[in-house]
């Protein structure tokens, strides 16, 4: 069989050109029930494809992280020798967050470097750094200016002794170790920590030491006292969640779809 037989020739072929948005190239692909859309520049020659299962792929995944133009957010990473030469050629192709591979980041080579990118870009691309294991070199890094915005380091399995706190590095690291376990009680001075949150605040539990056994024999149950770990500056409502941004996403796509049935642009047996 030949190419020409098998293949749509280019004059019956549906296009759009270079420059075409998201939203005109999806009307295009359902008004002419298309799979996909071939987007070509002046020359006729292909930029890209706009595909239909991409359509359906961001309808099933509400919670992607998408830039404002739906494209995935995508992270590069670099190291604190080159970065005079690979940042640009990155963010000219588009990266949006940075990535510092390094070994050890509590260090000057990741200041220098995060120094730089700031000095050249400002705040309008992301910068993680690391890796660092303590309070000491997570405060370094943040005052170096790397990203880290409502950051908090969660960990388990170390029981917190009797007197210490689980809460460390001025509410950036918490200990939320079950300690459900009696051989421990007398170390840990009570059955571990369950880590809470509302719309109002954080909160850790802190469980009181419990005979399992017993308490299941006499219906106890486990007493537990709160510790308020952070309180949010405005209450978090459903719209702040990311199911609250899934949920109003869907409702702005129901009424997208009814303006269209108003207008006349779809009909109902579409």
């Amino acid at each position: 069989t030949k190419v020409s037989e098998f293949m749509t020739p280019l004059e019956k072929l549906i296009t759009a050109p270079e420059g075409t948005t998201l939203k005109v190239a999806n009307d295009i692909i359902w008004d002419n029930k298309l799979n996909s859309l071939p987007i070509v520049d002046n020359d006729g020659k292909l930029c890209y494809f706009v595909f239909r299962k991409d359509y359906d792929t961001h309808k099933q995944n509400p919670n992607e992280l998408l830039d404002s133009n739906k494209r995935y957010i995508v992270g590069a990473g670099i190291n604190s020798r080159d970065y005079a030469e690979r940042v640009p050629a990155l963010i000219e192709a588009g990266a949006d967050v940075l990535c510092i591979d390094s070994s050890e980041g509590y260090s000057d080579w990741q200041k220098f470097t995060i120094a730089w990118i700031r000095e050249h870009y400002g705040d309008t691309v992301k910068v993680g750094a690391g890796n660092v294991v303590d309070a000491a070199g997570f405060r370094f890094l943040a005052e170096c200016g790397a990203d880290t915005e409502h950051v908090k380091i969660i960990t388990g399995h170390v029981p917190v002794k009797a007197g210490e706190s689980p809460i460390k590095a001025g509410g950036l690291v918490i200990n939320i170790d079950g300690g459900m376990n009696e051989r421990l009680n007398s170390v840990t001075g009570g059955s571990g920590y369950t880590l809470v949150s509302n719309s109002h605040q954080l909160l850790l539990a802190q469980h009181h030491p419990i005979n399992i056994n017993e308490s299941m024999r006499n219906n106890e149950d486990i007493h537990s006292e709160l510790i308020i770990v952070e309180k949010f500056p405005h209450r978090q409502l459903i719209h702040d969640i990311d199911d609250g941004k899934a949920i109003a996403k869907r409702v702005a796509d129901l009424q997208e779809l009814l303006t269209a049935y108003r207008s006349g642009v779809i009909s109902p047996k579409e």
